[in-house]
């Protein structure tokens, strides 16, 4: 029988007029039938039992699923209140919580007969006699399976990768973290693995997106089969993936996963019309716990990087002096931020004389960096820091109008000397006003397009890049001066070398100073001076210390020698007094 109050609601004193009291009045009236109707009509399950758990009342809804593993009805215990389910201490504490708080509610699982999953959500309603004793328990149930799988998938997608269904980066990093937590005091070691496909923008550009995406998930599965003792493999972002492998106790261990991924790679990957062969650089850093997450995958894409840096399908396993070049990196990369407000930069010049009569023509524009922390930095250091940043843009900038300062000065003396100025790939990409810049300092200065000469080195024409070729087009279009710059020390483009009217080729001072000593470089030297003159461009040789290299490189009918056997870079006022001397002595012998 439908459980019944055993007293009647409190009615407020203006009963005749309040409309909430006239349909609490209407409840109260309607016949017990009638309320068990309305209640079978709702869709969930309600189910009243006595004080015991013992079923005196279930609606329609309650009792009409017949696929749950325990049935609810009439009579018969609760299976939430079954003591042969649930324990007697387990119900204890449930009537127990129930008389103190008077409601409890839980979301529960339920593996329905078919073996599907189902969720509820319980609550649990106490009902109290006159006297304050519990003596019914209404307990409804909500069928909530599709918001609770909404949430499992929303859940997912926060952990996982939408393309390979691997585990993202945030997850990785929290994974690493408890890993660490966990073997802070063994003496095993944590490995982290971060892989880069090599050259996958080919990959994307020759087949298409749809064939990149195919690759990256047909790997993530090779992967996923492949390495059973992988902890965890996911996908840090666009070619990227990471691995950890937790409990290494050798090093041997680490190269035998290295050695295994690579095997996974250099087979082919098998479309419906191509198959594609590719490989992967992997960086390696190793911890025996107590690391911080962030630092040790930090600490892997360092070594990644080296890695590419260092050619196709390598590797390289993070270690001290890495970590040193890392930091010290840090550290320039921080110092040259201030580096021209700290008034800590100059620009030195390495004057270039004629090959037949040894005056000076030019003078190439060198960068020089003395931190007061750091000390000297070479160019070769801080250049490719300056690119990777994006601060070479500033750098490049400023070394432009020091250089054109430096210029204008020059033809206060009335010679006919030009200025070098190497221009890297970056400046040309990033900085999209490249072109208009230049010829606002030229302008600015009252320099016209001869009075300085870009060099550009090798491999930025075989960037290929459409941003490059059009500022190139540009700068030789308002017949700027240009050179090729460390000619033959990269993969050298005949084809590209063509494309563009260049005005000159500097042969790399690596190949001059083993002219007397290697035959193969005296022949590679040849080779790089005859294609310059089939071009029509004039030569400079580079790096002529001694007399032995100089006759070599006018035996090549080089036009241009630039070395110690002439000059060292030098300040620009001390190339400036040096201009004077030289225009003085050039007067004194006119006037004899």
């Amino acid at each position: 029988m439908l459980f019944q109050p055993t007293h009647r609601p409190v009615i407020c004193a203006e009963r005749a007029s309040c409309v909430k009291c006239e349909q609490v009045e209407i409840v109260n009236t309607l016949p017990v039938a009638v309320i068990a109707k309305i209640v079978d009509e709702v869709a969930l399950s309600v189910v009243i039992t006595d004080h015991q758990g013992i079923i005196r009342y279930a609606n329609r809804h309650a009792t009409s699923v017949t696929d749950l593993p325990q049935q609810r009805q009439v009579n018969e215990t609760d299976p939430l209140l079954d003591e042969l389910l649930i324990g007697e201490q387990n119900k204890a504490i449930i009537l127990s919580s129930l008389i103190k708080q008077k409601r409890w509610q839980f979301d529960q699982k339920i593996v329905l007969h078919d073996d599907t999953t189902q969720w509820e959500r319980v609550s649990m309603s106490a009902i109290s006699d006159d006297e304050g004793k519990l003596c019914h328990i209404v307990i409804y149930r909500h069928d909530i399976t599709e918001e609770r799988n909404s949430l499992e998938q929303l859940f997912y997608n926060s952990r996982h990768d939408r393309l390979t269904k691997l585990v993202n980066k945030d997850f990785c990093i929290e994974q690493l973290q408890k890993s660490l937590a966990t073997f802070s005091s063994d003496n095993c070691n944590i490995a982290l693995l971060v892989l880069d496909i090599d050259n996958f923008h080919v990959i994307n550009e020759a087949h298409g997106y749809s064939i990149g995406d195919q690759l990256l998930k047909d790997i993530a599965a090779r992967l996923t089969t492949q390495l059973p003792t992988a902890k965890l493999i996911g996908r840090l972002s666009g070619d990227k993936f990471i691995l950890l492998f937790n409990g290494v106790n050798a090093l041997y261990s680490v190269l035998d996963n290295i050695e295994t991924i690579q095997r996974i790679f250099n087979r082919e990957f098998e479309f419906t019309d191509r198959s594609i062969l590719t490989s992967v650089c992997i960086g390696v850093s190793l911890s025996s716990g107590g690391s911080d997450a962030i630092q040790l995958l930090r600490d892997a894409d360092s070594a990644v990087h080296h890695a590419k840096a260092s050619g196709k399908n390598s590797y390289v396993i993070f270690n001290e002096q890495l970590k040193h070049g890392v930091l010290r990196s840090s550290q320039i990369e921080v110092a040259m931020r201030s580096a021209i407000s700290n008034n800590e930069l100059a620009v030195y010049f390495q004057p270039i004389v004629d090959s037949h009569s040894g005056q000076i023509v030019c003078a190439e524009a060198l960068l020089r960096w003395h931190n007061p922390a750091l000390g000297w930095i070479s160019p070769a250091e801080f250049i490719p820091i300056a690119e990777q940043s994006g601060q070479i843009v500033k750098l490049g900038n400023w070394v432009l109008e020091q250089v054109c300062q430096q210029v204008a000065q020059w033809r206060q003396l009335a010679l006919p000397l030009y200025a070098c100025v190497n221009v890297s790939a970056v400046q040309l990409i990033e900085h999209y006003q490249f072109y208009a810049t230049f010829m606002a300092l030229l302008e600015r200065y009252d320099l016209t397009s001869a009075d300085l000469e870009l060099e550009v080195t090798e491999s930025l024409m075989l960037d290929n890049d459409e941003r490059h070729a059009e500022t190139l087009q540009q700068l030789i279009a308002a017949q700027c001066r240009f050179a090729i710059d460390d000619f033959g020390t990269g993969f050298s483009s005949l084809k590209t070398l063509s494309q563009f009217e260049f005005h000159k080729l500097k042969i790399d001072k690596s190949f001059i100073q083993n002219v007397l000593t290697s035959k193969r470089d005296r022949s590679v030297t040849q080779a790089i001076a005859q294609i310059a003159k089939t071009l029509d461009m004039q030569i400079t040789a580079e790096g002529v210390e001694t007399d032995e290299m100089l006759q070599f490189c006018k035996s090549l009918e080089c036009d241009f020698i630039q070395g110690f056997l002439f000059y060292k870079p030098m300040t620009a006022k001390a190339l400036f007094a040096l201009l004077q001397q030289q225009a003085s002595m050039l007067e004194t012998n006119e006037a004899r």
